[in-house]
């Protein structure tokens, strides 16, 4: 499955955690969740509109459809060429009940990021009311393609007004794991894509964690737990990860870092 998205070449790339168990593997483990798209908050996520087209032009171009359409059936690589007609209404049968698009969410685990560490709505939905954590990572792109997820490489989500309407004859259709209604469109989302491991915890190169910012109202018991931990991570691992803490603005509805280089000057 090939993707047309844009991938993002920022600086750095965060994620919005609340605290716990999942927010101290980021740290203590260099590991990452991947979720499953059927398990997202937005029922619309990933679940775009497929039409067949031209079957010839499928049997053709999208190898991995036609395969399944035989698969299904039973079907020989032979039979499957005399079989078109119950090979395509099988297709169009698994694109109306759904099967077909679970089946493509199955194929890939997501891990949601964004390129903005003071946003309001995301601290509140995402890091439990300003009580969590956001991460800061270090966009950094690996010399073998096959390290792009250890890497947490990203691809830009597009905000549309209409869903994606899927022809399957386009050998690129995994862009529709990278489009969302235009209501998202506040979160500047980025996604890391793994078609390899799937959903599932897994590893990232270490050092691309650079900063861990605490939320204006996290507790003071988990401040200090999250600051020991790094503490020890930093001695243990021999990285430098640094901890701020996000400070709310008296003037203004708005978030800085203080001592942050770009988000501690009040007009950022």
């Amino acid at each position: 499955m090939g993707y047309r998205g844009k991938v993002y070449k920022g600086d750095f790339k965060y994620k919005y955690v609340p605290y716990g168990d999942g927010a101290k593997a980021i740290i203590n483990d260099a590991t990452m969740k991947f979720t499953d798209p059927i398990d997202f908050n937005d029922p619309f996520d990933c679940s775009p509109s497929y039409m067949v087209g031209d079957f010839n032009e499928l049997m053709k171009i999208n190898q991995e459809a036609y395969k399944n359409a035989g698969r299904d059936l039973n079907l020989s690589p032979a039979q499957r060429i005399q079989e078109k007609g119950k090979m395509k209404a099988r297709l169009q049968k698994a694109l109306e009940d759904g099967s077909w698009k679970r089946t493509l969410q199955n194929s890939i685990g997501i891990c949601s990021m964004t390129t903005k560490p003071c946003n309001l709505l995301m601290w509140a939905h995402y890091s439990n009311n300003h009580t969590g954590i956001v991460f800061e990572f270090s966009n950094v792109f690996p010399k073998m393609v096959d390290l792009k997820e250890f890497y947490l490489c990203a691809f830009h989500v597009n905000y549309e007004l209409d869903k994606p309407v899927a022809n399957l004859s386009e050998a690129h259709y995994g862009t529709d794991f990278l489009t969302k209604g235009i209501d998202w469109e506040y979160e500047d989302e980025i996604r890391c894509l793994n078609q390899e491991k799937k959903s599932g915890i897994h590893d990232y190169r270490r050092d691309l964690l650079k900063s861990v910012i605490l939320g204006a109202r996290i507790d003071s018991d988990d401040e200090a737990d999250i600051r020991k931990l790094v503490k020890e991570v930093n001695q243990r691992e021999n990285v430098s990860i640094i901890v701020y803490k996000a400070q709310m603005l008296d003037d203004k509805y708005k978030l800085i870092i203080p001592n942050h280089p770009v988000y501690g000057d009040p007009d950022w």
